[in-house]
């Protein structure tokens, strides 16, 4: 993952794009965010970006013959990686204080039920995320204040949804 990690940051400031990894500490790399502000007319959004901070180990995957998932802690050179909740909590804050936004969305690459464990996280309004090959890129959840929606792996189910404020509230409802 290290010399993958450099290549696309390397590729990223060439084509000067932000790259939105908002658990990722890693100051030598300045193009880095933590995340990104949107505005569409009066509506103001935050996006975050979230990485796992562990990952599959394929190759002790491959050799446990039971056939159970073994992960390993996700090791990117120069970062280090902060578990999702309390990033999400703190700059869900400070994109509200600071930024004014109405919505903050976490676009997530952890799996099902690490997703499922930030649904209700103070500030969260929408989880997109979970490719994990079981869920359902159908349907949308609402889970203690959080919208949580599914893609499938490469691209197989992708969803659009449709966001629509009503007289001004902007409250999530099921």
């Amino acid at each position: 993952a290290g010399a993958g990690f450099d290549a696309l940051l390397e590729r990223c400031v060439e084509l000067d794009l932000p790259v939105l990894l908002s658990n990722v500490l890693a100051p030598a790399h300045p193009q880095l965010r933590s995340y990104v502000v949107l505005q569409a007319g009066a509506v103001r959004v935050g996006l975050l970006g979230l990485l796992p901070p562990r990952v599959a180990d394929l190759e002790a995957n491959a050799q446990d013959a039971e056939g159970e998932e073994h992960l390993s802690p996700l090791e990117l050179p120069g970062a280090s990686i902060v578990p999702p909740r309390e990033v999400v909590e703190r700059l869900a804050a400070e994109l509200r204080t600071r930024h004014g936004v109405h919505f903050v969305i976490a676009l997530s690459n952890l799996g099902g039920k690490a997703n499922g464990k930030l649904a209700g996280t103070p500030g969260l309004d929408i989880l997109l995320g979970s490719s994990e090959a079981k869920a359902r890129a159908d349907r949308v959840f609402v889970q203690d204040g959080t919208a949580t929606l599914n893609v499938l792996p490469g691209g197989d189910e992708l969803g659009h949804t449709l966001l629509r404020i009503v007289g001004g509230d902007m409250h999530l409802q099921a």
